[in-house]
């Protein structure tokens, strides 16, 4: 099993699935990178409506998918594979190979705790051979849980994991997960709830791009920063 993605020297883009990628054609920027990694459920197949039924059918892909959000993807992390199961990781697991995607990056760690999740890590692994990569944010998952009774946004775990494997540069796209300074949330259907505080994952993501010249993040994520 593969332990990291090749991201070392290489211009990444990690992409989310936020709304607001509607207004924005990044298409050929995000496929001009090296590594394209989606988070949750972005993934542009070639067909008018995205059918896969993705986390719970909140999947969200434009219809207008190529010049909106690009057609390559190298790395795909979605937030709830360890819940698949079986019978749906046979009908995801093939597609996911045949448009050539490399691997799976299980980055919402406190998803993975108990038997059936990683009986369902095994099963991926052992019938398709696809790589699964396990970020390494275990136990900062369980000191934030300690201290502050919340958990880091996965989005968060994702860019920071990508971030400390050294690419060349990190565009980041897509994520507005966040709040803005009257604390409304950008996704009106999500509730707010003690597991995450998302302002504090704001204010770590505007601090790490500030200090790394070498990453970039979208207009709608710049203007999230300016307003905290």
């Amino acid at each position: 099993m593969k332990q990291q993605p090749h991201i070392k020297g290489k211009t990444v883009a990690i992409v989310g699935r936020s709304e607001y990628l509607n207004s924005m054609k990044q298409g050929e920027f995000i496929d001009s990178h090296d590594v394209v990694i989606r988070a949750h459920s972005n993934l542009p197949y070639p067909s008018e409506k995205f059918v896969l039924d993705f986390d719970n059918d909140h999947s969200f892909v434009p219809q207008d998918y190529q010049r909106l959000i690009g057609k390559n993807t190298t790395g795909f992390a979605p937030a709830n594979m360890p819940y698949w199961g079986g019978g749906y990781c046979d009908k995801i697991i093939p597609k996911l190979l045949q448009f050539g995607i490399e691997y799976l990056i299980q980055h919402k760690v406190y998803n993975l705790c108990g038997p059936f999740q990683i009986a369902t890590v095994d099963y991926i692994t052992d019938k398709f051979g696809m790589p699964i990569i396990f970020t390494p944010h275990e136990q900062l998952v369980r000191i934030i849980r300690d201290v502050d009774y919340t958990f880091p946004m996965p989005g968060t775990i994702l860019i920071d994991f990508i971030a400390g494997l050294q690419p060349q540069s990190l565009y980041c796209t897509g994520f507005g997960c966040y709040q803005d300074t009257d604390e409304r949330w950008l996704k009106s259907e999500v509730a707010i709830t003690r597991d995450h505080k998302t302002l504090y994952d704001l204010r770590y993501l505007r601090d790490m791009t500030n200090e790394r010249k070498w990453m970039s993040v979208d207009s709608e994520m710049e203007r999230f920063f300016d307003n905290i």
